[in-house]
């Protein structure tokens, strides 16, 4: 039997349009970044729907839009959009929301005309292989519409690790000021400037999208949790100032992200502390290098990708390149 769900013009039921299966330290930002750097498997699925337009012409606010996006093998999703019109007045107060729900664990994200915009016609990462995807409008306003182009869903992971010598002896650790970054895989500083931007290594920042604390553990499998919507940004690329990475010692990026368009607040305001940028000591003589980022693990796989740290020993500072012997 073909799966259906309702049409948002009629009401009626319809197939299913997709695809449904069955089966730190800051001063040595370039290697840690280098070692972590792990983008995580992902199988993006063409799943071309129109809702077309659909208004609300009743006296109340409505879901004037509903359908569910499931692939069976996912453990997370995310979603893309051709076209997302959202009906009424944003700046008025009536602009529609576009709402979407994992059915796995109930987490929310609510985007309006603005976010959407920020967001790229995109969503968060969602757990789970389902996702429902709404428009929620407000009494007698325009029509929205929204065209999905595609999804992304998460799989199991291929594990590689980054030790130095011949145990890891990361831990695991919540530093509210250390982010992971996809789907690049890499790991972000959130650092004491006026605006509360990100450091990270330049290599990372070809493919920065979204920006997530509170990171959970992975799965058995090794495939990303993601934390709620609450704490997932999209990375703004206007504020990019990258050299793309040129190697050790010269490999850099800083970036910021929008506000969280469920809270409203950016990443500094929301986790209250950042990291304090300072000189590497002149001598390595004494010193000890910790880094807390998102590499890669399998031992258990459920550290795959979430943050843990270990501290080493500093081994040698020359100009811009520190060396050190610390797991990533």
């Amino acid at each position: 039997m073909t799966p259906t769900h309702p049409s948002p013009r009629t009401g009626a039921a319809r197939p299913l349009v997709g695809i449904l299966a069955t089966a730190a330290f800051l001063g040595a930002l370039e290697l840690p970044a280098l070692a972590q750097q792990a983008s995580p498997p992902t199988y993006n699925a063409t799943f071309a729907y129109d809702t077309g337009w659909v208004a609300n012409d009743s006296d109340r606010a409505r879901v004037v839009i509903s359908f569910p996006i499931h692939f069976s093998l996912a453990n997370w999703m995310r979603v893309y959009f051709e076209d997302i019109e959202l009906g009424g007045d944003l700046l008025a107060g009536t602009g529609a929301i576009l709402r979407v729900t994992s059915h796995l664990d109930g987490h929310v994200q609510e985007l309006d005309a603005r976010h959407c915009a920020q967001w790229q016609n995109s969503t968060c990462y969602f757990n789970g292989n389902t996702v429902q995807v709404e428009v929620l409008a407000q009494p007698h306003t325009s029509a929205s519409r929204l065209v999905v182009r595609s999804f992304d869903a998460g799989l199991p992971m291929g594990l590689d690790t980054s030790q130095c010598g011949p145990n890891d002896d990361r831990v695991l650790s919540m530093d509210v000021r250390s982010a992971r970054l996809l789907p690049v895989g890499c790991t972000g500083w959130l650092i004491d400037d006026c605006t509360g931007c990100f450091l990270t290594a330049g290599h990372c920042t070809g493919s920065i999208s979204v920006v997530q604390f509170q990171v959970p553990l992975s799965n058995s499998n090794g495939s990303l949790n993601n934390p709620s919507p609450d704490d997932q940004y999209a990375f703004d690329p206007a504020s990019l100032q990258t050299n793309n990475g040129q190697g050790v010692g010269n490999d850099w990026g800083y970036f910021g992200c929008f506000a969280n368009p469920n809270t409203g607040l950016r990443p500094a305001q929301a986790q209250g502390a950042t990291y304090v940028l300072a000189n590497p000591p002149a001598s390595p003589n004494g010193n000890s290098i910790r880094i807390t980022g998102y590499g890669v693990d399998s031992s258990p796989q459920t550290h795959n990708q979430v943050q843990q740290t270990d501290v080493g020993p500093m081994v040698t500072s020359q100009g811009s390149t520190v060396q050190y012997q610390t797991d990533t």
